[in-house]
């Protein structure tokens, strides 16, 4: 009788140790299934660069969801004096990752974010894959980003987007 009570009490282990081996091999890089969630944020401002003068600049959340073939990404504004973006939930059409590489392909517009370990702008966006498109000043741009998915900003507009792997 003595040996089953013993047995009975590896268990519990036995159980914590695979729910935690699951969670690093699955749940640690972002999957839920087949489902894979990214959260990020998104600047935006009408000097066309990240510095210099404006009239508005804007901050938005960002999470992308994506499942098997299609996914959306979700925009949230969490400040800024009035919003152009007229589209709030945007398509996304495919999701790759591989290495330091995003591909990112937004209603039918083709993205690369890059995974940049240190933010050299703010500070604050470090081990984000990253896209910058800055028309006013070319130097800070990082991947391939502009504004054709984004309906509602102007074509003179700086856009930063960082999205954070889990």
């Amino acid at each position: 009788m003595m040996k089953y009570v013993k047995f009975l009490g590896i268990i519990p282990i036995i159980l914590a140790l695979l729910a935690l081996f699951y969670y690093l091999i699955f749940g640690g890089i972002g999957y839920v299934g087949d489902e894979l969630r990214l959260d990020g944020y998104m600047i935006v401002s009408d000097a066309g660069m990240p510095r210099g003068g404006f009239e508005w600049v804007g901050e938005y959340n960002l999470e992308l969801v994506y499942r098997g073939e299609a996914g959306y990404l979700r925009i949230e504004q969490v400040s800024g004096l009035g919003d152009p973006l007229k589209k709030k939930v945007l398509q996304v059409d495919s999701l790759e990752v591989a290495g330091d590489k995003m591909v990112l392909v937004l209603e039918g517009y083709t993205y690369i974010l890059i995974l940049r370990r240190s933010d050299p702008i703010w500070n604050r966006f470090n081990n984000t894959f990253t896209a910058i498109y800055s028309p006013n000043d070319r130097s800070f741009e990082v991947g391939i980003l502009n504004n054709n998915a984004f309906n509602g900003f102007k074509e003179h507009y700086y856009i930063e987007i960082h999205l954070s792997m889990p």
